[in-house]
């Protein structure tokens, strides 16, 4: 788990974030096998029975179905879903922010946090909601034209920011996806696992329900999903390549790299552009920036080979 933007990793700033809204044992995270020992590295302050491993790589709803079944099996409670993969600019703004959702999880199943767009992007799907701020619709990642009328007309990026009480989440997936909520009630996960659809939140639930509710953020924020959206935020050198790493980058002849780098060895590019290089103890990634978003692509393959050896 790199350090992008101070001491802490994404995903260890995304747990001391909750600090201020729940104590330390009720924080969860739900990950991959092959991801689980950075995890454990990255947070040791996560109880180890909080952290979720998934039998194998599937997508964002049986991710969640394995949250909601682990707080049922202990006693009803409200959950806030964080991906930790955003960049929050205010903790403070974000936290004041996710309490006005979980205000309003009394009178709706699930409430949303949607972010006021600074630009038309054409990258973040978006959501519609009437003046009372109840979500009328989800639209997906739209061409710059569409981009466009969407910031026109009000529309908010969807963050994939949820809050909801995990009985009312249960009910989702009885209602819409049966093999999320048999994942649920299940006994051994293992049994049910090759049953559940690989499908996102989004598309499962999100785009099939109704009486949903939203909650507009308007300070920085921006989605790390991808190696290419971090290029932004990194230091810039010469010729636009972004660093972030020991200051031991050498470039000749290259152009709009991202690089990042955790270990102290020299890394030099010669005669390349538009390439994302991330190096750690864990492995070496090199990709060009626009298949960022297939990473989970690899990921799933060195997920098959560990589950067949």
């Amino acid at each position: 788990c790199l350090r992008l933007f101070s001491q802490h990793s994404l995903l260890s700033g995304c747990v001391l974030r909750a600090l201020q809204l729940v104590p330390i044992e009720n924080r969860i995270g739900v990950t991959g096998s092959v991801m689980y020992p950075s995890i454990l590295d990255a947070v040791p302050m996560l109880p180890k029975r909080n952290i979720l491993v998934e039998p194998s790589s599937k997508n964002t709803a049986p991710c969640i179905a394995l949250a909601v079944r682990h707080i049922l099996r202990l006693e009803e409670g409200t959950m806030v879903i964080w991906p930790c993969d955003h960049y929050i600019e205010s903790n403070l703004d974000w936290l004041a922010c996710t309490k006005e959702a979980l205000a309003k999880v009394d009178n709706s199943p699930l409430v949303l946090v949607g972010i006021r767009p600074s630009f038309p992007a054409d990258s973040y799907g978006y959501i519609e909601a009437d003046k009372g701020m109840e979500i009328l619709s989800f639209h997906e990642k739209p061409n710059p034209v569409t981009a466009k009328r969407y910031l026109k007309d009000g529309f908010l990026w969807n963050a994939g920011v949820c809050i909801a009480r995990a009985s009312s989440l249960f009910d989702l997936f009885q209602q819409y996806l049966p093999g999320c909520a048999n994942l649920i009630t299940a006994e051994d996960i293992d049994e049910k696992w090759t049953d559940v659809e690989n499908i996102s939140f989004d598309y499962g639930i999100l785009e099939r329900g109704s009486g949903f509710r939203l909650v507009e953020y308007a300070k920085g924020w921006s989605d790390l999903g991808s190696w290419d959206a971090i290029h932004p935020f990194l230091d810039k050198r010469e010729s636009n390549n972004a660093y972030r790493g020991k200051d031991r980058l050498i470039t000749i002849d290259s152009q709009n790299c991202s690089v990042l780098d955790d270990r102290t060895r020299p890394v030099a590019l010669i005669g390349v552009s538009d390439l994302v290089v991330v190096s750690s103890d864990n492995g070496l990634l090199v990709m060009k920036r626009s298949d960022s978003q297939r990473v989970r692509e690899v990921v799933q393959r060195i997920d098959e080979h560990k589950n067949t050896n």
